[in-house]
């Protein structure tokens, strides 16, 4: 494909979606706030996700507002239903259009229809394409059964959109040393709303013999691994530590999360806050933390551990997305074995040397303005301008 020589029409395919409440199409948070950015770069924005009913326990984090006038969001990422094969016949047809008159076509590609769309766009309509992957999903890969192969499914057409789309936008140092080799390849800075709601702070000193309180933000899902740190928390109460797990966020896995910390007798010292949309509000849960815990299996690069670091909180981490590449043990604790044990015996040595904390927050602040010179939607706009050399 050409250089881009008209940027009039963006088509987005999207993997979040949106909610209608009083009659006002709410987006999801992060995304919403993206995408609002690089709306500005074009005259009109057709956005095809999905349409989630209001209530629903999956979009707790859908509360975004387009400030953008030209942005419109259309049906047609809601799941396939075998009863009404007339209506996804519809929509399908609706979203080839959007593609065949759009000028530029931006794909998040962590869906099957992502991939489908943008090697259809490229292939079929012959336009300028940018492919977006913000998660390593080869973990899935051990997944037996249906579920496996349908990860491998996912994961082979999602090689074969990034390596056909014109440039590629990806998080986490795994995804960028897989596709790095080919040409306009950009490894993404991470959304995030809440960073802009506070300056950087100084971190929060800890004294030995306090109350160490430990911070979670996370979708409440299996493959967020948070039962471990539940666990975890057990293991440092058996040993005479007074801790207090603050979980901020909600899902599907948040009754089962419950249970597992009423089994284990510790109720009180496993608070669930829900998701919490307002930046400053979201921004005090960071600055009222001592350590920042994760253990997610499946990620690019997570922008939970972008403003932990950005409000001051050491890290406790999985070794996921390639984070080992870009941090080291000067910069934050990255487990290769995701063990409650694992943790609880990290979380007692920071928590013993504040000092040591503090030098850690301080090299990894560092490290990330090294790495991330610009934001998510400056590094767009160079993208784009890349594309339009001819």
């Amino acid at each position: 494909m050409g250089a881009i020589t008209n940027r009039r029409r963006l088509a987005v395919i999207s993997r979040a979606g949106w909610i209608t409440q009083d009659g006002v199409k709410y987006f999801q948070d992060n995304d919403g706030f993206y995408l609002d950015g690089i709306a500005c770069h074009f005259d009109s924005v057709d956005v095809v996700s999905q349409e989630f009913a209001h209530g629903s326990e999956a979009v707790p984090n859908y509360g975004y507002r387009f400030k953008t006038s030209h942005v419109r969001l259309l049906p047609g990422m809601e799941p396939i239903s075998l009863s009404q094969p007339l209506l996804w016949f519809r929509q399908a047809a609706a979203t080839l259009h959007v593609l065949r008159t759009a000028d530029v076509v931006y794909c998040f590609v962590n869906t099957l229809r992502g991939s489908l769309y943008l090697l259809i766009a490229a292939n079929v309509f012959r336009k300028p394409t940018i492919a977006y992957n913000g998660t390593d999903r080869r973990a899935l890969l051990q997944t037996s059964g249906i579920k496996g192969v349908k990860a491998w499914i996912r994961l082979v057409l999602e090689a074969s959109a990034m390596q056909r789309a014109d440039a590629r936008i990806v998080t986490g140092a795994a995804l960028y040393g897989r596709y790095e080799s080919l040409p306009l390849t950009f490894m993404a800075a991470p959304v995030s709303a809440v960073i802009r709601a506070l300056p950087i702070p100084m971190p929060r000193q800890v004294s030995r013999g306090s109350e160490i309180r430990l911070l979670c933000v996370a979708h409440l899902r299996a493959r967020k691994n948070i039962d471990v740190l539940i666990r975890a928390c057990r293991i440092l109460k058996d040993a005479g530590i007074t801790c207090c797990l603050n979980i901020v966020g909600d899902g599907p896995a948040k009754l089962e999360l419950t249970r597992v910390a009423e089994s284990l007798g510790i109720s009180i010292e496993v608070c669930f806050h829900g998701y919490v949309s307002d930046p400053a509000m979201l921004a005090n849960h960071y600055l009222n933390n001592d350590i920042f815990l994760f253990a997610s299996a499946v990620e690019g690069f997570p922008r939970v551990l972008w403003e932990a670091v950005h409000f001051g909180l050491y890290i406790v981490t999985s070794c996921v997305g390639g984070i080992d590449r870009l941090f080291g043990s000067d910069d934050m604790t990255i487990l290769n074995r995701t063990e409650p044990e694992e943790y609880a015996k990290a979380i007692l040595a920071t928590a013993a040397d504040p000092e040591k904390r503090r030098v850690a927050v301080e090299a990894a602040r560092a490290r990330l303005l090294e790495l991330f010179k610009h934001g998510p939607i400056e590094q767009f706009a160079q993208c784009m301008e890349v594309l339009a050399r001819p």
